[in-house]
């Protein structure tokens, strides 16, 4: 007895082949879209915590180099600023530095000596 196979049962494997293959493409579409998430979230970490240390060297050498010392600065973040740390979301560093005031600053800002004590503010 011989089997023939009939167009139909090809036409059934042909879309099957295709269906799995989709499958494939949108679970491999699936991990390249996470993956690209979570290098965007690193970046963005990443960017904060470079700020973050830009301004307390910048904090810490205004300190050092004693009364009268200034210099003038931009950011993009906010930056909440307290006697010893420095905080951009959830990104936080440190710095060597009297602090006169706490401040919640961004854009432009002015970090001066004044009597050995540092202030951070916006011009």
């Amino acid at each position: 007895m011989k089997i023939t196979q009939s167009k139909s049962q090809a036409s059934i494997e042909f879309i099957l082949v295709i269906g799995i293959l989709l499958l494939v493409l949108f679970v491999i579409l699936f991990f390249s879209a996470k993956m690209q998430q979570d290098t965007t979230k690193v970046k963005e970490n990443f960017e904060r915590t470079k700020e973050c240390f830009k301004i307390a060297r910048l904090i810490s050498a205004i300190y050092a180099n004693g009364n009268g010392a200034e210099i003038r600065t931009k950011t993009d973040y906010v930056l909440k600023i307290n006697n010893k740390s420095i905080a951009i979301n959830d990104t936080e560093c440190n710095f060597i530095a009297f602090i006169k005031n706490e401040a919640n600053v961004t854009g432009k800002i002015v970090i001066k000596n004044e009597q050995n004590e540092v202030i951070v503010e916006n011009y």
